[in-house]
């Protein structure tokens, strides 16, 4: 016979300590249950129970699933950090060229290169022009080039739109022949890479790629027309690198890339074919920078931004604001950066180029401004950064007349 379960039942007609069930009539609905009867004694369950130790606690399946989180996440941050500290993803490149998480090589002093027994046939310094206000850009660096005490050994490459005439009797003709004769340019006709995209000023800028089609050169330092030469640069030839191009970083983005106003390239045939392919396939947003900063991402060396890349915007930035572009520690000081300064980029967005119109008011609004000299200069306003930026601007208009015989705006 199976075992019968008893249980207690609430019955008006027995005391209540005999009533007692079966277990296969404890769910009976028919049963009289009292169910005060019936309920757990909660608080005799919670007053018998003792508490856990703490040996017990960190045993319990929800401090071992606190711990595995907070593990997890700790060497989640030392991972990011160790990426960060040794710039693994860009080291990678994955976040811009390689060659940007490199050391800068260092240039010789300019004394020291020209004084190096090399082929300097091979080297030339080189720049394009698309029409006549770029070729008196490029006519004023060549110049410039040629009037320095100590005369450069190095080449001088002009690309040029090959519709212009070197005989004809227009403006395009003149500065030509004035390239040739005058300052020995090499004079190459080339069909401009144009395309039409969202940005008109840049929409010729491929045109400058074309440095890699000319082989007959080991190095070309190709350079933006849209410039000032102060001090030659010869020591850039001989930069102890192999790389197909070598320039400087981009110090004004926020992100890494190179630069592609300087740049020291290689030229070959099949560095011009993987150029002639991306230019092909340049949408909108791809000119001449994103290009070389795609192709040679793993094939690039770095030299100084510092004195080689100087953009004249930089003069217009509060006083606490040139870190990207200094050394660490040092101070800004505008009077000795455009004395030590070989090259600078007219840059001010949203002015336009010195030679195009401009207003009065709208210098006013968006040149240096003067600040605080405080005790260092007697409670006197230091427009030192103002003033330099208006001789590298004056400079440019004044030679512009006197060698092209052009005006400005």
């Amino acid at each position: 016979m199976p075992k019968l379960h008893k249980r207690r039942i609430s019955n008006p007609l027995q005391p209540q300590d005999d009533g007692f069930v079966p277990y296969f009539l404890e769910n009976s609905p028919f049963l009289p249950l009292d169910s005060e009867a019936f309920k757990p004694d909660v608080h005799h369950h919670a007053q018998s129970a003792p508490p856990p130790s703490l040996k017990q606690v960190l045993k319990s399946r929800m401090v071992r699933n606190l711990a595995s989180v907070f593990i997890f996440f700790c060497i989640v941050f030392c991972l990011i950090w160790q990426i960060q500290k040794h710039q693994i993803i860009g080291r990678l490149g994955l976040n811009g060229p390689k060659c940007l998480y490199d050391l800068p090589l260092t240039p010789l002093t300019h004394n020291e290169a020209i004084l190096k027994t090399v082929n300097w046939a091979s080297y030339a310094y080189a720049t394009y022009a698309t029409d006549i206000e770029y070729l008196c850009n490029a006519v004023m660096l060549f110049e410039s080039i040629s009037k320095f005490e100590s005369p450069s050994p190095a080449g001088r490459v002009l690309m040029y739109a090959e519709n212009w005439r070197v005989e004809g009797q227009g403006k395009a003709g003149e500065l030509l022949r004035k390239a040739r004769d005058e300052y020995r340019v090499e004079l190459v006709p080339v069909k401009v890479q144009h395309k039409t995209l969202n940005y008109p000023k840049w929409q010729d800028s491929y045109t400058k790629l074309l440095a890699f089609n000319q082989t007959r050169y080991s190095r070309l330092l190709v350079l933006d027309s849209d410039a000032t030469i102060f001090q030659p640069m010869d020591e850039l030839f001989l930069l102890q690198s192999n790389m197909p191009i070598i320039a400087p970083r981009a110090y004004w983005l926020p992100h890494p890339l190179l630069t592609s106003h300087i740049m020291l390239v290689q030229p070959s045939s099949s560095g011009f074919a993987q150029i002639q392919q991306a230019i092909a396939k340049a949408g909108d947003g791809t000119y001449d920078m994103e290009i070389i900063n795609r192709l040679f991402s793993s094939s690039c060396s770095v030299f100084p931004h510092r004195h080689y890349a100087l953009l004249t915007g930089e003069f217009r930035k509060p006083r606490d604001s040139h870190y990207p572009y200094l050394n660490k520690g040092e101070v800004w000081d505008p009077e000795k950066e455009i004395l030590k300064a070989n090259y600078i980029h007219f840059s001010d967005y949203p002015l336009p180029k010195p030679w195009e119109e401009i207003t009065e008011k709208m210098v006013r609004e968006n040149e240096p401004r003067c600040s605080d000299g405080g005790k260092e200069r007697n409670g006197m306003e230091d427009c030192r950064d103002r003033d330099a930026w208006r001789k590298v601007y004056r400079s440019f208009r004044e030679r512009r007349k006197e060698i092209c015989g052009m005006g400005d705006g």
